[in-house]
C-alpha cells in the first residue's frame, strides 16, 4: 500500500511539473524561444507563417525599403531559429511589383506552400491609384518562379479606383489556387481561383 501512495505522489509530482510548464518560452529555439530579425534598419511587419515539410520556417509580411515604398517582404528560419543562410540573400528575400514607383506599398498579408515547393505570397500592391490582388510565387531557393505569371508575379485588378486586398490563401489539390479578401470601396467579399502558372481560371 505505501509503495501504491508513493508512486502516487510521483505521478502528482510530474503532473504538477508538467503543468508548471505550459506556456513557458521554449528556450530550445534560439536559445531564449524568441527571435527578433532586423530586414532592412527600416519598418518591417510579419503577417503570415507557413512551416514547409523539412521544418524550415517563413515569415512574411512587407519591409520599408526607401522613400516609404513597402515591398513584400519573406524571411527563413532553420527548425531551430537560426536565419537560413541558403534562402535568398542572407535568408531574406524582397519584392517590388513597381507599379506606382517610387512610393509603392506592396504588402504581403498571406502564404502558401505547393506541393512541388514553391511558395506564393499573396497581398496587396498599390497601382498608383488603389490597391490590387498581388501574388508573387518563389522557387525553394527564393528566387523569383518566371513560370507564374509576369517575372514570377500577378497583379489582378478590379477597376481602376477599387481597392483591393487578398490576406487569405491556399493550394487545391490539383494545384489551382485559391485566393481571397475584400473590396474595399463596395465592401464585398472577393475570391479568386488562379491556375497554376498565375491566370486566372474562368472556370
Amino acid at each position: 500500500m505505501k509503495k501504491i501512495i508513493l508512486l502516487a505522489c510521483i505521478l502528482l509530482l510530474k503532473i504538477q511539473a508538467g503543468f508548471t510548464q505550459a506556456g513557458m518560452l521554449d528556450v530550445s529555439f534560439n536559445g531564449t524561444g524568441l527571435v527578433h530579425t532586423d530586414f532592412s534598419n527600416s519598418d518591417e511587419e510579419a503577417f503570415a507563417v507557413a512551416v514547409q515539410p523539412n521544418g524550415k520556417i517563413l515569415l512574411a509580411g512587407y519591409s520599408m525599403c526607401c522613400s516609404n515604398a513597402e515591398d513584400f517582404a519573406m524571411i527563413r528560419y532553420n527548425a531551430d531559429g537560426s536565419l537560413d543562410n541558403t534562402f535568398g540573400t542572407g535568408a531574406k528575400v524582397s519584392t517590388d511589383f513597381n507599379l506606382s514607383p517610387p512610393a509603392s506599398t506592396d504588402i504581403a498579408h498571406a502564404i502558401a506552400i505547393q506541393s512541388d515547393g514553391k511558395i506564393i505570397l499573396a497581398g496587396q500592391a498599390f497601382n498608383g491609384h488603389a490597391n490590387d490582388f498581388a501574388l508573387a510565387r518563389y522557387d525553394a531557393s527564393g528566387n523569383l518562379d518566371n513560370t507564374f505569371g509576369t517575372g514570377g508575379k500577378v497583379i489582378t485588378n478590379f477597376g481602376l479606383l477599387e481597392n483591393s486586398s487578398l490576406h487569405a490563401l491556399m493550394i487545391q489539390p490539383d494545384s489551382k489556387i485559391i485566393a481571397a479578401g475584400s473590396a474595399k470601396s463596395s465592401d464585398d467579399f472577393v475570391l479568386v481561383r488562379y491556375k497554376n502558372n498565375g491566370s486566372i481560371d474562368s472556370s
